[in-house]
């Protein structure tokens, strides 16, 4: 089980893993707080590689794991609508216009929803009153067990900002390349380095596991494992 955001770096990860005689991987994506879910009501899964430590170290004092290590990093990025520009030095400016919409994950149960919590809280030592601005305002449209799936094929931004369900979008920047490629009036700009809430991404490897999911979990930490998460984005841990 994956993040969703890590679709595209653990569907090239695996078929990578495959030419160097590794084991065929069978992928499941979602917001890591419900895959997290899963995982404890009994669902049969090898490796969780999540968008969070929090999640893989929670199977760990459960007992499901035996270790959780950090593999990749991520940032947050401001969307914008099609005709809507966005610079980083303006991104809390655009968050605070009244006349804009922004949709946001949810808390809890995708850790996109929690790093955004905590920039909104970073906001309002800025800015006084801006955390409940943004909290008030956020609409929470992705990421939680009610939210609408994205259609198949289908760019999560451009899915929200194009088809006019919101003005701006908080996400992760390893998506910024996919979404300019799926609709270029999309604007986008990183969070500025005052209202950084950077994801660390962690692994967690069942007990009892085959040997080929320790494996896998390694190949994220090789040399050709970090190509092709540097390749769909991510950074490497600290």
């Amino acid at each position: 089980m994956a993040a969703g955001s890590l679709q595209a770096a653990e569907n090239a990860m695996a078929d990578q893993y495959l030419k160097v005689g590794g084991t065929r991987v069978n992928m499941i994506f979602g917001p890591s707080g419900l895959l997290r879910e899963r995982i404890e009501k009994g669902e049969a899964v090898d490796v969780l590689a999540s968008a969070d430590m929090d999640q893989p170290n929670r199977l760990v004092s459960a007992g499901w794991a035996g270790f959780a290590t950090p593999f990749a990093r991520n940032s947050l990025c401001l969307f914008t609508k099609p005709g809507l520009s966005v610079e980083s030095a303006a991104v809390l400016d655009r968050m605070l216009d009244p006349k804009l919409t922004l949709a946001t994950s949810t808390p809890k149960a995708d850790p996109a929803g929690d790093y955004t919590w905590a920039a909104f809280a970073k906001a309002g030592e800025i800015h006084p009153g801006a955390f409940a601005t943004l909290d008030g305002k956020a609409k929470k449209i992705f990421g939680g067990p009610q939210s609408q799936p994205v259609p198949q094929g289908r760019n999560m931004a451009d899915f929200i900002l194009a088809g006019g369900q919101a003005d701006l979008l908080v996400s992760y920047c390893s998506g910024a390349a996919a979404t300019k490629a799926a609709n270029p009036a999309i604007g986008s700009a990183e969070f500025p380095d005052n209202l950084r809430a950077d994801a660390l991404y962690g692994l967690a490897v069942r007990k009892g596991a085959p040997a080929a999911a320790l494996d896998f979990a390694l190949f994220h930490l090789s040399t050709e494992g970090r190509r092709q998460l540097s390749l769909a984005g991510f950074h490497a841990p600290d």
